[in-house]
């Protein structure tokens, strides 16, 4: 029954061969020369003389009669057939049970700290031990963690181990109950997808999953560019100058400005854009870097943690885009040592469960949701490595981010270090704000005296400005009245009026 099931797998990828079948059928040319005896469609229920496949029950009932499925018309062949119609979704349910019983939904308060804060998905989780082991997504992990297990039950996880190079964390269910066991995932053999397989996900303990077809092989998944945001040019005599800086880049953030130089990332000499090129390429995305810059001939250091080229560069917005589809991508979609890749359509919080293929076994762990119809898995053998070594105690959360919490550490004491100086100089304000309050009241009776000086001042102004002004009129009245005199001593010496 298996051979049967993956021999039929292909012809349901194309969807448009099953379409012209169905026409077929539907015109009756090919149902004359089948021994079925439904006129609709045919089941794909073995006949009685194939013994062979009648004993094999593993997945016969599931697979066994589709007449369910019936459809009058070619269109809604293609629905009932697509990967994502529920009905179709149903024929895969016998493959999950036992996965179903291994899967954890991993939830979290987030920051809240009340017992009453909502405890909302943010990843899915494997159970790979007994004793309450599991595996998930480590960068979707945040606040207090629960893993929701198939009984419904709810139950407090701490992260054990980190493998930052595959974006893995093994969690530790806390249980009071020392005697209870877990169902761990049944893993496949060390090849176990390859491009064509069937895939399906569980996603809760009931029937809700999502079905896939392996696209790629198992591969190395290269890292994104790292990104500053800045468009350059070569500088004279040396150096790399800012032509231009993108909103809300780490150049933006950062201060950069246009017509800064570039003249050292961290302790490297950049004598050019090609050798600021090759020192950017020897970091990572995330990486936090110190740039000196000589502005306005001053020299300028500036601290900026570089950004996904994929997330924040100009080329990549509208791919980001359509890749959405309004929806989440994984925060880390790249940068794995191994993974195959699927197009199963997850959401970002639907990482981290098991991923299995039509014998049932998993056969990887999904770790990221990296485009609209392409989701990463873990393959089976390297899983395994990993919970071998994230289970031996040297991957701890501080073990693993020991550098980084060196260099946290070294910012934490330049940063109280800075704060002391600030202190300082406000301490040294104040002080000073305390003499200028002390002799403030004399200055202010002085201020006030002479504030009265000059309203006097100001009304003797005023005054002497009337004055004059009654004396500017009182002189055009004497000319006026001088002119008249002249005209009336004219008259008398000549007689004439």
């Amino acid at each position: 029954m298996k051979s049967t099931i993956k021999n039929f797998a292909p012809f349901t990828i194309v969807f448009f061969a099953v379409a012209l079948l169905l026409a077929m059928m539907a015109s009756g040319d090919l149902w004359a020369q089948t021994p079925w005896a439904d006129p609709l469609f045919p089941p794909l229920q073995p006949k009685a003389e194939s013994e062979e496949l009648k004993e094999d029950g593993a997945l016969g009932p599931a697979f066994a009669n589709l007449e369910a499925l019936s459809v009058p018309n070619e269109k809604k062949a293609l629905d009932k057939f697509s990967k994502s119609a529920s009905d179709f979704e149903k024929m895969f349910d016998p493959l999950l049970r036992e996965a179903r019983q291994s899967l954890v939904t991993i939830r979290s308060t987030g920051a809240s700290r009340s017992r009453r804060a909502q405890k909302r998905q943010i990843a899915l989780g494997t159970i790979v031990s007994s004793e309450g082991w599991v595996l998930t997504k480590a960068s979707e992990l945040k606040g207090q963690l629960f893993c929701e297990t198939a009984s419904g039950e709810l139950v407090e996880a701490q992260i054990f181990g980190l493998d930052p190079e595959y974006d893995l964390a093994l969690l530790k269910i806390t249980d009071q109950n020392s005697e209870r066991t877990w169902q761990p995932a049944k893993w496949a053999g060390p090849v176990a997808a390859i491009t064509g397989d069937w895939l399906a996900t569980p996603l809760d303990h009931k029937e809700d999953s999502h079905l896939g077809v392996v696209s790629v092989d198992s591969r190395v998944i290269p890292p994104s560019k790292p990104f500053i945001g800045i468009f350059m040019d070569d500088a004279q005599p040396t150096g790399v100058e800012i032509r231009g800086v993108q909103p809300k880049s780490p150049a933006s953030q950062s201060g950069l400005k246009v017509e800064d130089v570039i003249v050292k990332l961290d302790d490297a000499v950049v004598k050019d854009i090609e050798q600021l090129r090759e020192q950017l390429e020897q970091c990572d995305a995330g990486d936090v870097v110190t740039l000196t810059v000589m502005r306005s001939n001053q020299e300028r250091r500036v601290k900026l943690t570089l950004a996904n080229r994929d997330k924040v560069s100009f080329e990549n917005m509208r791919s980001n885009q359509q890749n959405r589809m309004g929806t989440r991508l994984s925060g880390r979609r790249k940068n794995f040592p191994l993974a195959f890749q699927h197009d199963t359509a997850l959401q970002a919080n639907e990482c981290g469960g098991p991923v299995v293929n039509l014998d049932g076994d998993v056969v990887g762990v999904n770790v990221a949701r990296a485009g609209r119809v392409a989701s990463l898995a873990i393959p089976a053998h390297r899983v395994l490595e990993i919970i071998e070594q994230l289970g031996s105690g040297t991957y701890s959360p501080e073990i693993v981010n020991a550098k980084r919490i060196r260099q946290v550490d070294q910012e934490i004491g330049e940063t109280k270090k800075f704060a002391d100086q600030l202190q300082a100089r406000i301490e040294k304000l104040m002080e000073s704000q305390k003499d200028s309050q002390q002799v403030l009241p004399g200055y202010q009776a002085a201020v006030d005296e002479m504030v009265a000086e000059l309203n006097q001042l100001r009304k003797k102004i005023d005054t002497q400005k009337a004055n004059l002004d009654e004396s500017r009129r009182e002189v055009v009245r004497i000319k006026r009245l001088i002119r008249e005199l002249e005209r009336e001593r004219q008259r008398l010496e000549t007689g004439v009026r």
